[in-house]
């Protein structure tokens, strides 16, 4: 019985060193001196630079220079695409790097921003122009030409013969407003085509473009001349040299600046 007592207490002593020993290696304690993990790096950012980045990328076209591409593509040369290319690919490996710290990933989204910016800034426009077939477009002009030229303008059709077509002025300055800008589609503002100078004559005055731009008038203001008190002479109506063109009515003048603006 006394060695059987012996060997219990010898087992129990060895069981109690070895619990104690667990705790103190094992188990979270007040003498447990190790630190705790940093927190995972914030990536939030990093990942929308990319995505930017990648939508950049994606939409400009590599070229030499541009004459390859039409003017509603950007595109930039390949030596700059590839050194764009080589700052996403570094991103993306910092983004999928699970061991990258804050600073890390801090480090990629300003060196990546930078690269974008750069890469933006070298961007330009295509050059090439596809050649557009504008003869019914030509011959919808002349036709509207030949129709104004046949309109007369008046407020009741009292005055015109019936053989004669009329409207009233506002309807007629409308239409020549549209047929005048029919004659540049797709452009967003019409650019009056330059014209070696013109004459028109209304009822009772005339007006002239001359070869420099400057509009001139003369005859009577009651009948829709331009110039003040009216004149038997030509009188220069004011500074400007961008005069493109100008039609007299019957009791009207209309003019068109080269900007399209009357």
């Amino acid at each position: 019985m006394k060695t059987k007592r012996t060997l219990w207490r010898a087992v129990g002593a060895a069981a109690i060193i070895a619990l104690i020993g667990f705790g103190v290696a094992g188990c979270d304690s007040p003498t447990n001196n190790h630190a705790p993990a940093p927190p995972p790096a914030d990536r939030t950012e990093l990942a929308a630079a990319i995505a930017a980045a990648e939508a950049l990328l994606a939409a400009t076209r590599e070229s030499a220079n541009g004459s390859d591409l039409p003017t509603t593509e950007y595109w930039t040369t390949a030596q700059v695409r590839d050194t764009f290319a080589a700052a996403l690919v570094a991103a993306l490996d910092v983004y999928e790097d699970d061991d990258a710290t804050q600073d890390d990933v801090d480090d990629a989204i300003e060196t990546l921003t930078a690269a974008h910016a750069v890469f933006y800034e070298s961007r330009e426009r295509g050059t090439f122009v596809t050649a557009v077939d504008r003869t019914a477009l030509g011959d919808a002009i002349t036709a509207a030409d030949a129709l104004l030229e046949a309109t007369r303008e008046s407020a009741d059709g009292d005055e015109v013969p019936v053989t004669a077509r009329w409207t009233n002025a506002a309807t007629l300055a409308a239409a020549h407003g549209i047929f005048y800008a029919a004659r540049l589609p797709g452009a967003r503002r019409w650019q009056a085509p330059a014209l070696p100078g013109m004459v028109s004559a209304g009822l009772g005055h005339a007006v002239a473009i001359r070869e420099d731009g400057s509009l001139w008038g003369w005859g009577s203001v009651d009948s829709g001349g331009i110039t003040s008190g009216g004149s038997t002479t030509p009188q220069r109506v004011d500074d400007a040299y961008d005069w493109a063109h100008v039609s007299a009515g019957q009791n009207h003048t209309m003019a068109i600046r080269a900007d399209g603006s009357l």
